[in-house]
């Protein structure tokens, strides 16, 4: 938390500079469906990926 704290009063302050990269957003969403897997399960839902990320 403190470390976030920091992270936010140094931005607002023009000390920090983001750095953009590319990102597969396919790895992202499965990377997500792995953790929420489990609680979709109790839930009955079923996760799916369509189309091309």
């Amino acid at each position: 938390m403190v470390n976030d704290m920091l992270w936010l009063a140094k931005s607002e302050h023009g000390l920090v500079k983001l750095e953009q990269t590319p990102l597969d957003l396919s790895d992202e969403v499965k990377a997500l469906f792995g953790f929420f897997e489990a609680l979709a399960e109790d839930h009955k839902v079923a996760l799916t990926i369509a189309g091309q990320a």
